[in-house]
């Protein structure tokens, strides 16, 4: 897989955000979601690999997103990726060429 690591490459604004759990005094809990700032990526459709490899997740790969990797700011599953009319959840984060600079994430698209 080729990844470019030009700039124009990245252009889709994505909100990246992480879920908090909150205690509902019975047993269980509320979930919500922060806001952790906004990252530039490149969003695709998953391909004929994406949908094997998501034998192993428990969710359906719709997309492909790469982000530049931020050490101060670390990508892991269960984050989730907003747009004003589209949310991504965070599946797999990889490093898809091991250079540091960028990674891929497996995501599905979910209802709003």
């Amino acid at each position: 897989m080729t990844i470019t690591n030009q700039a124009g490459a990245l252009r889709v604004p994505l909100a990246l955000e992480e879920p908090v759990h909150t205690d509902d005094q019975g047993g269980g809990f509320y979930e919500s979601w922060i806001s952790l700032g906004v990252v530039w990526a490149k969003v695709q459709p998953a391909n004929a690999m994406d949908s094997k490899r998501a034998e192993h997740f428990a969710g359906q790969i719709s997309h492909r997103i790469t982000v530049r990797r931020d050490l101060q700011q670390p990508i892991k599953s269960g984050m989730r990726f907003v747009t004003a009319l589209r949310i991504f959840r965070i599946l797999a984060v990889y490093d898809p060429d091991e250079k540091g600079a960028l990674l891929m994430c497996l995501a599905e698209e979910v209802e709003r």
